[in-house]
């Protein structure tokens, strides 16, 4: 899949569209490829959609999208500013995945900003926080 189609389909697809893109994208990144063509810019594709997607259950399927890559891929020329920027309007749903995803950048530069959801009410965005650390600071 390349960019222009995955930034089309989630611009201006219909939701199945979108969804059966995304789950396509987690397969691919999930296949331990490490020469997927366009990588990044892929990623930057998604992360813009992971801040402008209105409907939830692509936003959910966004993010679990970038975390498959951010797990299975090499994100080290990847820059996650912006998500970390946006931390606060990323919805509840979508929160572990972004500290999951920050934390394995494993930018210390992110730790600050893990560690604020260390006492989140959520018990999965709580071990969220508490994994990026320990991911973060090699523990």
């Amino acid at each position: 899949m390349n960019a222009a189609y995955l930034k089309s389909t989630l611009t201006s697809g219909s939701t199945t569209e979108k969804l059966n893109a995304l789950e396509y994208l987690k397969d691919q990144f999930d296949s331990f490829d490490k020469n997927i063509e366009s990588f990044e810019l892929l990623i930057d594709v998604l992360l813009n959609a992971a801040l402008t997607e209105s409907d939830m259950a692509v936003k959910i399927e966004i993010f679990e999208s970038l975390a498959k890559a951010a797990v299975f891929q090499d994100i080290t020329a990847i820059d996650f500013t912006r998500l970390s920027q946006n931390i606060d309007r990323i919805p509840e749903e979508c929160l572990g995945r972004t500290i999951d995803i920050l934390s394995f950048t494993y930018e210390i530069n992110y730790l600050p900003i893990i560690k604020r959801y260390l006492n989140h009410p959520d018990l999965y965005i709580r071990e969220s926080a508490e994994y990026g650390v320990k991911e973060i600071l090699g523990v």
